[in-house]
């Protein structure tokens, strides 16, 4: 009997042992975790903290929850840094004033979360600065340093920004040309935006160098300043002069088929044959035949001497001009302005003859003198054996 009393009392005592130590197992098991002093710089503060103890369940998520308000909680501002054990920190702002803030480290596992101590930080405002301005991009916007033809419309443009940091909204707009070391203002604006864009054409009508200058205040009086410069150049190439419709006829036409490039005029060679004065100034001629179809010629080449009507035997002065075939197009011809750089003459292709044209082809020649032009087929009519055609030939 003494015996199953003793086994009793040794199993109450055993059972209620275990039972309190499992009691005790479930009050430890959230994390432990501390809360470190903030560091404080210009703009920013970088919080710490500690998961001293996971107490063995793993932490999945750490961080911190801060406010202005004392007693900061999950439902404030939060920020994660990581899981797991050990140190931890993350750096939070940007801050534009001075101000109290309270934060805690927390650390939660599965059974919960956990806070460590409230501390406090007293924020560092950065100083305000300056504006900022970028030059528009892209398309027809001229955002770099450039050369500019004289004459020629382009396309500027800028995008201003108050400071991100500062509350003074933009002031001021102006924009300034420099040339020959001359400002002159042409615009100079009141404004009261966080932002601000403008955009222009501008066309200079002299040649030389320019700045343009883009400035901006805001309403502290901070500003800032963009440059850009600008190359203006006279057009490449050559003067040119220009004839169009010239109507130029065969040998069995009365219209007269020799061209002078020099003043534009056209002759029949009744007016050529005894005037060596004008023969000089014929460049060209157009006759159509059966073996070179319509053709342009050189007074000196082999196939329009044989010409009887033309009376070319007879010149005392016959220009020897050449010509090249080109592959420019007529809208190409057509774009040409008071100045153009012709395409290298090749001297080795060089012709006496241009025959077999066609509608819209262009020829390039080189006359005795050296000067270089262009020639577009306007126009063949298939009775009368008439051509028309314009000139762009240098001066």
């Amino acid at each position: 009997m003494k015996t199953k009393n003793l086994f009793f009392a040794f199993t109450l005592v055993v059972i209620f042992l275990v039972g309190c130590k499992k009691e005790k197992e479930v009050e430890s098991l959230t994390p432990e975790v501390k809360t470190n002093e903030a560091t404080v710089t210009s703009g920013s503060v970088t919080l710490s903290g500690n998961v001293v103890n996971e107490n063995g369940a793993a932490v999945v998520t750490r961080g911190f929850c801060w406010s202005r308000n004392p007693n900061p909680e999950l439902n404030d501002s939060v920020e994660t840094a990581g899981m797991g054990p050990g140190e931890f920190t993350n750096t939070i702002g940007v801050f534009t004033k001075a101000e109290t803030y309270y934060f805690r480290a927390f650390a939660t596992n599965a059974i919960g979360t956990s806070f460590g101590e409230e501390r406090s930080f007293t924020s560092q405002a950065l100083p305000p600065g300056d504006p900022s301005i970028s030059l528009k991009q892209g398309g027809a916007y001229v955002s770099t340093n450039t050369e500019i033809i004289v004459g020629n419309t382009f396309l500027v443009g800028i995008n201003g920004m108050k400071n991100q940091f500062s509350d003074n909204n933009l002031s001021r707009f102006k924009f300034t040309v420099v040339s020959y070391l001359i400002p002159t203002v042409f615009i100079d604006s009141v404004i009261n935006t966080p932002t601000f864009s403008w955009e222009s054409e501008l066309t200079f009508t002299g040649i030389g160098e320019a700045e343009l200058r883009f400035e901006l205040w805001d309403e502290a009086g901070n500003k800032v300043l963009k440059n850009l410069f600008i190359t203006v150049k006279e057009e490449p190439g050559s003067s040119v002069t220009k004839f169009t419709g010239i109507q130029l006829g065969s040998f069995n036409n009365a219209t007269g088929g020799f061209f002078a490039t020099s003043t534009g005029d056209v002759y029949t060679p009744g007016q050529l044959v005894n005037s060596p004065a004008d023969q000089a100034k014929i460049d060209f001629l157009f006759f159509k035949g059966a073996t070179n179809a319509n053709a342009i010629a050189s007074p000196d080449d082999v196939s329009a001497n044989t010409i009887l009507a033309f009376q070319l035997t007879a010149w005392t002065e016959r220009n020897q001009t050449r010509f090249n075939k080109t592959n420019m197009t007529v809208a190409q011809f057509d774009a040409i302005g008071d100045k153009f750089e012709f395409p290298q003459f090749n001297s080795s292709m060089q012709t006496t003859l241009a025959n077999n044209l066609s509608e819209g082809e262009i020829i390039l020649f080189k006359t005795e003198e050296g000067k270089l032009g262009l020639i577009k087929i306007v126009d063949l009519y298939s009775r009368g054996d008439v051509a028309v055609i314009d000139v762009v030939v240098e001066e």
